[in-house]
Formats: structure tokens, C-alpha cells, sequence
């Protein structure tokens, strides 16, 4: 289904950025089943520096964290020191 491939996508994707993964979401319930999923393949260092709850921007240093969608990404992204993984769930897109 159009689920399982997005889910897919974004573990493929989340793997390959070293787990940086970044979850753009407009509430924590739309963020958890994917922030879920996702923490399973963290390690237990990674998973201390993660953060379930929305943040107003990503925070450079986390591992999986959720966001509020945000207008202007680049100049924060751009300070990740890791390749990183984007996912904007309300569009099932994945910027990597």
C-alpha cells in the first residue's frame, strides 16, 4: 500500500543519513507512529538525543526529532553536521 512504500522510504532513507532524520509534523499525534518506527533502529546514545515533542526548529546534535512545518529550512539545516533525513509527513515526502 501507499503507506507501507512511504514507511519503506522513510526507514531506507533514516538508515542512510546515519539516523539523523528530522519529522515535520503539525501534532505529536501525527508524528509518533513514524518517530515510533524510526527509534526502533537507534542506538541507546542516539535515542537520548532525540526528541518526540514538536519543536519550533530543527535542533542541530539530535538524532530523530519532530518539528512544527516549517517555512525557511536551509539556513538551520545547513548547520546538521550529518547527512540528514527530512520528512514532511502531511505530503508523504522525503528530502534527503
Amino acid at each position: 500500500s501507499g503507506d507501507a512504500s512511504f514507511y519503506n522510504l522513510c526507514l531506507t532513507s533514516h538508515l542512510q543519513s546515519m539516523m539523523t532524520t528530522i519529522i515535520e509534523a503539525t501534532s505529536e499525534e501525527e508524528c509518533s507512529s513514524l518517530f515510533s518506527l524510526l527509534s526502533h533502529f537507534l542506538l541507546p546514545e542516539q535515542r537520548k538525543l532525540s526528541c518526540k515533542k514538536i519543536l519550533k526548529k530543527p535542533i542541530p546534535g539530535l538524532y530523530l526529532q519532530c518539528v512544527k512545518p516549517q517555512s525557511n529550512l536551509f539556513p538551520v539545516i545547513l548547520r546538521f553536521d550529518r547527512p540528514w533525513t527530512y520528512i514532511v509527513t502531511s505530503k508523504k515526502k522525503v528530502i534527503n
